[in-house]
């Protein structure tokens, strides 16, 4: 599973209900979607050390700014901030088409996986069905 599909999966199990998980899911895949739109514009742009750093700092200042009051605006900046940090080495060799569609397909499938491990985790059926079995694997020792 690609880091990027990872990392989604895991923050995705965040949620005190189905519904906030839901919503959850529902902001990164349109905020990481305006996101790769913007990144786009910017591996488009002939940027040197300088300019990159520059964005970068102000990326930051907007995500910190941003995230305690809308995550899903918050993910339009983090989306290009974590391009730019990973492909900084190497900009302008690739093609920046080829990285922002594998990088939204990593985003839909981990926030699919993410959203199938909420119904999981928030689903009372499941966990019956689930936590039995696997509470017969655990050692009496580690168990209550």
């Amino acid at each position: 599973m690609p880091t990027g599909c990872r990392s989604v999966a895991w923050r995705s199990f965040q949620g005190a209900s189905l519904q906030a998980v839901w919503n959850r899911q529902l902001h990164r895949v349109l905020g990481t979607s305006v996101g790769l739109l913007v990144a786009w514009g910017l591996l488009l742009l002939p940027l040197d050390k300088w300019s990159i750093a520059l964005t970068l700092m102000v990326l930051c200042f907007v995500i910190e700014t941003a995230v305690v009051r809308h995550y899903g605006f918050a993910v339009i900046f983090v989306t290009p901030l974590t391009i730019l940090l990973a492909e900084a080495a190497t900009l302008g060799q690739g093609s920046a088409t080829a990285l922002i569609g594998a990088r939204f397909v990593d985003t839909v499938l981990g926030c699919l996986v993410g959203l199938l491990g909420g119904v999981c985790l928030h689903s009372p059926r499941f966990r019956e069905a689930v936590g039995r079995p696997m509470r017969r694997l655990v050692p009496e020792r580690f168990g209550e």
